[in-house]
């Protein structure tokens, strides 16, 4: 996401607005995906032989795997949970970066 999209996400759900903040990260992530990936391959197409890296693979699914348990159940996802999935990002960002 980007930093406008995430600054309104975090001003939305400091509001009480948890539904709002939700709903901009999924719709930039649909955006981000069909838009500019569909864009891009217009101009370009797009070589879809190449391997996916590792470290983006593994990324992928435990930070999806970490969404999916904390919003199960009371469907709130607490300030520990929140930091948690703050910290996977980080730790992505950071293999991705050094591998």
């Amino acid at each position: 996401a980007s930093l406008p999209e995430m600054i309104g996400s975090i001003v939305a759900a400091s509001k009480g607005h948890a539904t709002l903040a939700v709903g901009t990260v999924i719709g930039s992530n649909l955006m981000n995906v069909f838009l500019v990936l569909g864009i891009t391959a217009y101009v370009a197409p797009i070589d879809l032989g190449q391997r996916m890296h590792v470290v983006d693979l593994v990324g992928l699914v435990v930070i999806t795997l970490l969404g999916v348990l904390t919003l199960r159940g009371s469907r709130k996802i607490s300030r520990a949970e929140g930091l948690c999935l703050i910290l996977a990002y980080v730790a992505f960002l950071v293999a991705s970066a050094i591998f």
